[in-house]
């Protein structure tokens, strides 16, 4: 009880236990949004994990916001929602949420995601120039992470304009995760073929 998520914690155990609150409180959003929280992470514990019922956990946000009317869930629904490459869907729920350091990010990633740099970029548009420079950041980062190298950098050529801070920052943050994939690459390819007295000199 009240201990946090990881190797050998009853992920089942809690998930029951929330399931069977949420039963007893149907009306509760708090109850509901912990469910879908927990319902994020797969049986060991690891949070977005291949293996984590997202579908469900998307499901109790979505019963939050749309049946119950509170906003408990509006940025866990949003981030489940990229998690589970459902970009248009996304999309449409950060447009209707309050503009917010997170909500901004992530529109912008959904947007790109979805429906182009582009749309992105007009998106961006829409904010003042210090919001733009963080939400053009957060999503940057968001499509680095999910591999869109191109869009990411079509997001940052398009959309910061005027924020010479946020392109510098995209562009350093594509140019380490990029050249740092192709240097693990070459790294795991060469070493087993090294002597391994060489290899633990280099080591």
């Amino acid at each position: 009880l009240g201990r946090p998520l990881g190797p050998g914690a009853d992920v089942a155990g809690a998930v029951a236990a929330m399931r069977r609150a949420r039963d007893l409180e149907p009306r509760t959003g708090a109850t509901r949004a912990h469910l879908g929280w927990l319902l994020t992470h797969d049986a060991a514990g690891a949070r977005w994990a291949k293996g984590a019922p997202l579908d469900e956990a998307i499901a109790e946000f979505r019963h939050v916001r749309e049946v119950l009317g509170q906003p408990d869930a509006d940025e866990p629904l949003l981030e489940a929602l990229l998690r589970d490459d459902r970009d248009r869907d996304a999309f449409a729920l950060a447009r209707g949420m309050k503009p917010g350091p997170f909500r901004n990010g992530a529109l912008l990633a959904a947007a790109a995601r979805a429906e182009g740099p582009e749309v992105a970029a007009a998106e961006a548009a829409k904010l003042d120039v210090t919001a733009r420079t963080g939400a053009l950041e957060t999503a940057a980062l968001e499509l680095l992470g999910a591999r869109r190298y191109e869009d990411a950098a079509a997001l940052l050529e398009r959309g910061a304009a005027g924020t010479p801070s946020a392109a510098s920052l995209g562009w350093l943050a594509l140019l380490g995760l990029t050249s740092q994939s192709i240097g693990y690459l070459f790294i795991s390819i060469s070493l087993p073929r090294l002597p391994a007295v060489l290899t633990s000199i280099i080591l």
